[in-house]
């Protein structure tokens, strides 16, 4: 799926996730067109990185947030299922937001946590993320506190990041902090592309 995050239009769907058949189909869009894009907002699949590269020569590639933790919340019902957690209800109260859970569920979420200490500190490295991107505001407040909750979080999410965790950091910066193209606590234009799976 491909929209103009600005106008908050679709602009086209394309069925498929090959590289190839990406490039063929957003090059379609005039060369002028594609080279005034300054922004493409993607999920993490590593294919993405390459078309875009092609395809969008002068824009900087940022992670979505949205996909970012959907790939976290992934990894973390993995773990829990392979601790053999089954409790009733488990899978919403450790998914969900902290903030979106009722006094009772946090109480029943952190009695059931105590019997499954590595499940705890996955939980709260995950809800450290949520708040990296919920309170950074500059680049390099978040760059420290990112490096830090991959040292921290490395044993549970490190391979959501690949091989280079310098690039996976400066991709999510570029989504919750003010960059050389976009700021967005502001109402500064800029254009902006998103990808999505379908």
């Amino acid at each position: 799926m491909v929209s103009d995050l600005d106008k908050k239009c679709l602009i086209d769907v394309i069925a498929t996730r090959t590289q190839e058949e990406l490039i063929e189909a957003l090059s379609q869009q005039p060369k002028d067109i594609r080279e005034k894009v300054e922004e493409v907002c993607i999920d993490m699949w590593g294919g993405f990185v390459k078309v875009i590269e092609e395809v969008f020569p002068n824009a900087i590639i940022v992670y979505d947030r949205f996909h970012v933790l959907k790939m976290v919340n992934k990894r973390l019902n993995e773990i829990r299922c392979k601790l053999g957690m089954r409790a009733k209800g488990i899978r919403h109260l450790l998914l969900s937001n902290r903030e979106d859970l009722t006094k009772e569920e946090k109480e029943e979420l952190s009695r059931l946590l105590k019997d499954y200490p590595i499940l705890q500190i996955a939980y709260e490295e995950k809800e450290e993320l949520r708040e990296i991107y919920e309170r950074t505001r500059t680049i390099s407040g978040g760059t420290r506190k990112l490096r830090r909750w991959l040292k921290n979080a490395e044993v549970f999410y490190g391979e959501i990041c690949g091989l280079s965790q310098v690039w996976w950091v400066k991709c999510i910066l570029r989504y919750i902090t003010p960059s050389e193209v976009v700021e967005r606590t502001t109402k500064t234009q800029r254009t902006q592309r998103s990808i999505d799976p379908m």
